[in-house]
């Protein structure tokens, strides 16, 4: 924000076993989409590594981060704002 630094996220570690499907919960504002990000390859870190299958998702350029985005990990977004889908799509 400006020039003030903000730490979103000090230190974290999950091991989340493969094909395990993981729910994160909590109020709006707890900081459950910094995390996501991070392990979506959507957002990038200022210091540390984000390892996923031994694979560290900080030293990858964005091409393979695509792939990885494609074919390694799911995210599924929930938007408050999405109203009447069916609307805007013509249904």
């Amino acid at each position: 924000m400006g020039s003030e630094r903000i730490t979103a996220i000090n230190v974290i570690s999950m091991d989340i076993p493969k094909g395990e499907l993981v729910v994160i919960l909590g109020p709006s504002g707890s900081g459950k989409t910094t995390p996501l990000n991070l392990v979506g390859g959507l957002e990038s870190v200022d210091s540390g590594q984000i390892l996923m299958d031994q694979q560290d998702l900080t030293e990858l350029s964005e091409t393979v981060l695509v792939n990885y985005r494609h074919f390694q990990v799911g995210l599924v977004f929930q938007f408050f704002n999405l109203g009447d889908v069916s609307k805007s799509v013509g249904v």
